[in-house]
Formats: C-alpha cells, sequence, structure tokens
C-alpha cells in the first residue's frame, strides 16, 4: 500500500523543486549571450530576428555628437610645443568606456580628450604642411627598428611597457600621385594589453614616419581592467568564446549556401556602464550565384557583443 506523504514533506519537496527551477533559470539566464553589434550583411531575412541588438550600439555606433560638458577651447601642451584648439565634436570609438572630446586648429591639428578624465587620447599632426615637408625629408635608414624605437618612447609616456605586447606593426605607404614613387611611408606600431590571453581596449597606437618623425597616437582604454573589474574578467576565463559565437552564426546563416566562418578579433572591453564585455569580430564567407550564373565566393563581416 502506497503511503501518502504528509504535508510538510510535500511542501519540502516543492520547495527543494522551485529552487531547482529557480538555480537552473538563474543559471541559464546569467550565462554569457552574443548580441549584434554591426554587420556588412542585412539580407539574412527572419533569422535575424532572433538576434538581439547589443545594448553597447546606442554608443559603439560611430556617430558624433555635440557634448554639452565640451571645453569651447583648450589649450594642449604636447612634446614640447602649445596648441590652441577648438572644439570640433565628440564620439564614443569602439570598445572605449568613454567618449573622446575632438578639438583642432586651422592650421590640422587634432586632438582627442577623454571626456572622463580630461586625458589626451588622440593626436593627430598630420597637417596639410606636414603632407607637403614631410615627403621632402631624407629616409632613416633601418626606419623599421628605429620607428620601434621611437614608438616604444612615446607610449612609455602613456603606460608600463611591460604591461603590454607589440601586436603588430603596419606599414602604409603614403601615394597622393599613383603616377609617381611613393616619397614616404608609415609605420604604426600597436602595444596591446592581454586580457585572460586575450586581446584587449587597452591599447596605444603609435605612427612614425619613414622620415623619423611622429605623425600620430591613439590611446585605447587604459584604465579599464584595473583591480575592481576583476571578478567581472574572472567569469569569462572558462568561456568557449569562438564556439558561443560559432554557434550563433550557424544559426543565423543557415540559409546560406555552405557557409564556413573564422574569428578574426576578439578584445575584451569595458562598456560605458562599467560592465566587462568581450568583442568579436567574425567573418563569414558563403556560395551565392553571380551574374553569369556561376557560384563564386562572398563573405560579409559580423562585430559582436558577448556579455
Amino acid at each position: 500500500m502506497k503511503r501518502k506523504l504528509n504535508f510538510k514533506t510535500a511542501t519540502l519537496l516543492s520547495i527543494i523543486v522551485c529552487l531547482g527551477l529557480l538555480i537552473l533559470f538563474r543559471i541559464l539566464n546569467d550565462s554569457p549571450k552574443c548580441y549584434l553589434l554591426s554587420s556588412s550583411y542585412s539580407n539574412l531575412g527572419g533569422n535575424m530576428s532572433s538576434l538581439k541588438v547589443a545594448e553597447e550600439y546606442k554608443w559603439w555606433n560611430g556617430n558624433s555628437f555635440s557634448s554639452p560638458s565640451a571645453e569651447s577651447t583648450l589649450y594642449v601642451k604636447f612634446d614640447g610645443k602649445s596648441y590652441n584648439v577648438d572644439y570640433i565634436y565628440s564620439r564614443y570609438n569602439n570598445y572605449n568606456s568613454f567618449a573622446t572630446d575632438y578639438y583642432g586648429n586651422t592650421r590640422g591639428v587634432t586632438f582627442g580628450i577623454n571626456s572622463n578624465t580630461g586625458e589626451l587620447v588622440y593626436i593627430n599632426l598630420k597637417t596639410s604642411s606636414f603632407f607637403r615637408s614631410e615627403p621632402k625629408l631624407e629616409d632613416v635608414d633601418n626606419i623599421k627598428e628605429t620607428g620601434k624605437e621611437l614608438a616604444e618612447k612615446y607610449a612609455s609616456m602613456y603606460i608600463d611597457l611591460s604591461d603590454y605586447i607589440l601586436y603588430n606593426t603596419r606599414r602604409s605607404p603614403y601615394q597622393p600621385d599613383r603616377t609617381q614613387k611613393t616619397k614616404m611611408v608609415f609605420y604604426t606600431y600597436t602595444f596591446v594589453k592581454k586580457i585572460n590571453n586575450e586581446c584587449s581596449s587597452a591599447y596605444i597606437s603609435v605612427q612614425i614616419t619613414s622620415k623619423g618623425n611622429l605623425a600620430s597616437i591613439v590611446i585605447g582604454d587604459l584604465n579599464a581592467f584595473s583591480d575592481q573589474y576583476t571578478k567581472q574578467i574572472d567569469s569569462f576565463k572558462d568561456l568557449d568564446i569562438d564556439n558561443l559565437v560559432i554557434s550563433e552564426l550557424k544559426s543565423i546563416t543557415k540559409e546560406l549556401d555552405s557557409p564556413t566562418f573564422d574569428i578574426t578579433n576578439k578584445y575584451y572591453a569595458l562598456n560605458p556602464e562599467g560592465k566587462i564585455v568581450i568583442c568579436v569580430t567574425a567573418k563569414c564567407s558563403y556560395y551565392i550565384i553571380n551574374d553569369q550564373n556561376e557560384r563564386e565566393w562572398a563573405s560579409f563581416i559580423y562585430e559582436f557583443v558577448v556579455k
């Protein structure tokens, strides 16, 4: 004969089941998810409806705006020189937790100021007179290494180089007239702080000319990963980001012809609300039918925010 559960036992079991369901709900709800930040392809039909747009898009959308809190004029000192500059516009650059206020003068020099701290985060010395005079100078011997030393000198003004890696060196010829030989080359050295063995928005890029002079400096979110964010950063340690993003891509591109996927960039970042996220750029390649009725490869780029 089956024994009936008494009221206390039944109540206890109900509480245990409810707690179990609550824990399961919280685990599923708190697990990191993919959100769309941008895409170069917009014709995925109904598949896009299942993918939420990242909240970060309201900041990281490339749009400029006028900030009422920005000073109308500034007096900037840099590298032994002084500049009077006027406010132009503000913008949240991708993956930065702060907006940058941009200033310039009639000569074409441009500076960017961290709107939260007032620190200099952008220096562009490439004025019209710069482009007239710089190419006429002699190239420096062994410029790639000499340029690296100069870049390290400027970068060390803002960061402890031992905490950063030289992520890449990019070479960009300056050739305003394609009928003439290249008269100058830009070398850009980017130093990045690694977080959980991945790149982050804490970076600095220094551009040096083949003549051995500074052209520009771009500074990222250097203070984004202080000790107060350790717990948030640790929550991503065991997460398979690549698999999470590719699973999402498979879901939303299943109507395409033989899609393949490649994760091209991953960055830890701090959003303007103080939340650590991972920004992922992925490439999807697939077959299309061209105008000659032949199959050929096409591709598009996705940017995701994982949080």
